[in-house]
């Protein structure tokens, strides 16, 4: 049975603060993890570093963060 976590990359912050909102698929004790086009701040974590503040940024395809 797959299982899906929506997680932040903190390992990869931006020069702006900004971190990369990416989906984590387990299936069979194997870890996938699914980049998406959203972004969050440090602000928007709790101190366990899950997403409290669901207003995410999405990047464009120019690369720079859009709402």
């Amino acid at each position: 049975m797959a299982t899906f976590k929506i997680l932040t990359l903190r390992d990869n912050k931006k020069q702006d603060g900004s971190m990369p909102v990416a989906v984590q698929l387990t299936h069979n004790r194997q870890r996938r993890y699914l980049l998406t086009p959203h972004v969050v701040f440090a602000p928007q974590l709790d101190r366990s570093g899950n997403i409290k503040d669901l207003n995410m940024k999405t990047i464009g395809t120019s690369g720079k963060a859009r709402h």
